[in-house]
């Protein structure tokens, strides 16, 4: 990740798997290529991190061209101009296939049509005018379907990850390197690294025996309870 890590305690470095990944599986990227919201070589990798962090945009409406940071407020601002579409009469179904005139209501404009269009007094709207469509429930991806488009991309593509941390010995200022390899056998799915720091007294206290030791989401440290406050 290229990043800066303070290790003078142990700490857990998370990479998000989104459309800039290479755990990302080729078939969920996106078709419709934008730079700004997809990778392909050789452009410059970004992060969706930044544009949840409000950093950037990263998805666009595709009829008014307004951007926006994440796919929640696009589907906000899908939702909102479905009603103000109608209002001010722009919808598909109160627009004249004829002359692409909009009404805000059907009855204005069959009203329209048997005097303008008596000819073709059926309602009818004009296709190529684009307006904003309601997301389908059908498109949205689960997260269960996601984990195993993900393990089935790791595992046909033999994919592992190299992690290299490089840092400064504090005594003699010598550059030190550490490598590891993590291949699909080592990953697990709804797990994290067990707190292995406690404090005591004298201060922070590192149990090395729980260092590589991990935890289930069921585990109370995964969700803990409530605080108390009676």
């Amino acid at each position: 990740i290229n990043a800066e890590y303070m290790g003078a305690l142990p700490g857990i470095v998370v990479h998000h798997i989104d459309a800039w990944s290479p755990l990302l599986p080729p078939k969920k990227r996106s078709h419709a290529h934008q730079p700004f919201n997809a990778f392909r070589w050789p452009e410059v990798p970004q992060r969706e991190m930044d544009a949840v962090g409000g950093g950037k945009d990263q998805v666009v409406c595709e009829v008014c061209g307004e951007s926006f940071q994440t796919k929640e407020q696009l589907h906000l601002h899908t939702q909102y101009c479905l009603v103000d579409d109608v209002m001010c009469g722009h919808a598909r179904h109160t627009s004249c296939a004829e002359c692409g005139e909009c009404y805000a209501t059907v009855a204005n404009l069959e009203l329209h049509r048997r005097h303008a269009h008596p000819e073709h007094p059926n309602v009818g709207f004009t296709p190529e005018m684009p307006t904003h469509q309601a997301p389908l429930a059908a498109d949205e991806e689960t997260v269960e379907e996601l984990k195993l488009a993900i393990t089935h991309f790791l595992q046909q593509a033999a994919v592992e990850v190299l992690v290299v941390l490089e840092a400064v010995e504090p005594v003699t200022s010598s550059t030190v390197q550490h490598r590891h390899s993590y291949t699909h056998a080592d990953m697990r799915w709804d797990h994290t690294f067990a707190p292995c720091v406690s404090e005591d007294q004298t201060g922070a206290v590192i149990d090395f025996r729980k260092f590589h030791e991990l935890v289930h989401e069921s585990d109370p440290f995964f969700n803990p309870e409530p605080a108390s406050h009676t």
